[in-house]
């Protein structure tokens, strides 16, 4: 099971992104039409659902997002993070930016300590930190924080791999200096069932923006929303709930 992976995702478009490319056929209960209940979910793709500490309101909304994205790819098995994740969009100043960084750290440890349970070698984080001026170039701040968790992605996975026998542990920043455009004009390329990951709230500024992202790429982002799926806790998943 060399291919599959612990992803990281909080029901937003990235964690959609990483769920639909990660490759639903690699997990061996959901590609043989079982559930995850009462089959091992040793080695078998999981999505790690971990919501932003600064987004309380949205929690229940982006868990739901996140889990009918984990089955619609037949990701059976999903767990929830009991932490909240760290507030990167909203980190600003230097000393925001610097609890930020620290509170990545901790979910990246902690990830890295699931994956190595499930016998999982690949954490997938799909953050995007791209944000670009008027001229289309990447801003300072922008390249410094990509730089910054890019280390600190690199230096826990060093330390996991201590850990984590001769397999070791990888973590992947697929999309770390994408900006919005760029994950929109993938979305729309792979044709992804966007009814399926959390763009905003209804009517905010933040979701009528991705949706005319989104439109501009030839994507529907308005499609109704079906009420997701909320898979059952198995006895796998309510165990690895801490």
């Amino acid at each position: 099971m060399g291919d599959s992976a612990l992803i990281i995702t909080d029901g937003g478009l990235g964690g959609l992104l990483a769920l639909a490319t990660a490759g639903a056929a690699r997990s061996l209960p959901a590609a043989q039409g079982r559930p995850t209940h009462g089959v091992t979910t040793h080695g078998v793709t999981t999505a790690w659902i971990a919501l932003p500490a600064d987004r309380a309101t949205e929690h229940a909304a982006r868990t739901k997002s996140a889990q009918l994205a984990a089955q619609l790819h037949h990701i059976s098995h999903c767990i929830r993070w009991e932490h909240q994740a760290p507030a990167l969009q909203s980190a600003t100043t230097h000393e925001n930016w610097r609890a930020a960084a620290m509170a990545v750290t901790a979910m990246l440890m902690a990830a890295g300590q699931e994956a190595l349970r499930l016998g999982l070698s690949r954490i997938i984080w799909p953050i995007h930190l791209g944000r670009e001026d008027d001229q289309s170039r990447l801003l300072d701040s922008s390249v410094s924080a990509i730089a910054a968790i890019t280390d600190r992605a690199a230096a826990a996975a060093r330390l996991l791999t201590l850990d984590g026998g001769d397999a070791g542990l990888v973590i992947e920043l697929p999309y770390i200096d994408f900006v919005d455009a760029q994950l929109a004009d993938l979305a729309a390329d792979l044709d992804l069932p966007l009814h399926a990951c959390f763009l905003g709230p209804e009517g905010s500024a933040e979701r009528a923006r991705w949706e005319t992202l989104l439109t501009a790429y030839g994507a529907n982002p308005v499609t109704p929303r079906p009420a997701p799926h909320v898979l059952p806790r198995s006895a796998a998943t309510a165990a690895a709930t801490r």
